[in-house]
């Protein structure tokens, strides 16, 4: 490929560049779902991003000829920025990833029906009195099922989340400067009528909710 040809097609390896950077934060958060290290991501791919659209749009003053190849390949790579884009604006938030690997650890190891039997195993449990009314308690590691280690939560705990005080087991993911977690609870357990536009709850099964503020 002669110099001229290489130049021509060089935003496209820009733009796979970029989508690169995109699929490791993605595939990163998949096996370690660490909210610091996924916010860190969306930095990374962002500065990324931006840096790939100058690149791309300044070559278009590359003294070559304009042929045919020339704006295939430049429509072909803003069409890859503009798929990134698309991607982490319209579904590529913290808790849709979060979702999206919820799913398929929970497809993988049993399903959401393992996942709420251990849930009203670890409800049926006694406990110590709580300090405070509303006051978390901890679920000890060693108390983690097979399946909620897969999901690598930082901590577990128990609290009352649903409408009229009912409790749910609640996996905290520590997403820096907001609570984004995974709540599990009985058959038929809704959000608070009261929860507020301040708080997020996205349904994923029956009684199986993310929320985050």
């Amino acid at each position: 490929m002669t110099t001229a040809n290489r130049l021509k097609w060089q935003p496209v390896a820009i733009a796979l560049g970029v989508l690169a950077v995109a699929t490791i934060h993605v595939g990163t958060f998949m096996i370690v779902p660490d909210g610091r290290l996924g916010m860190f991501g969306y930095v990374v791919v962002g500065a990324a991003f931006l840096v790939g659209v100058v690149l791309v749009v300044g070559s278009l003053e590359m003294k070559v000829p304009r042929r045919w190849s020339f704006w295939c390949a430049h429509a072909l790579a803003l069409a890859i920025l503009a798929g990134v884009f698309c991607f982490y604006f319209f579904g590529g938030s913290l808790i849709d990833l979060l979702h999206y690997r919820t799913s398929l650890v929970l497809a993988l190891t049993g399903g959401q029906d393992e996942l709420h039997s251990w849930a009203a195993e670890i409800l049926a449990q006694p406990r110590e009195p709580a300090e405070y009314e509303g006051a978390p308690c901890y679920v000890d590691r060693q108390h983690w099922s097979r399946q909620v280690r897969w999901l690598r939560p930082s901590k577990v705990t128990i609290m009352p989340m649903f409408k009229d005080g009912q409790e749910g087991v609640v996996l905290d993911y520590d997403v820096p400067h907001e609570i984004t977690v995974i709540v599990i609870g009985p058959p038929g357990a809704v959000p608070p009528e009261d929860s507020g536009s301040a708080y997020m709850w996205l349904r994923f099964g029956d009684g199986l909710y993310f929320w985050s503020s």
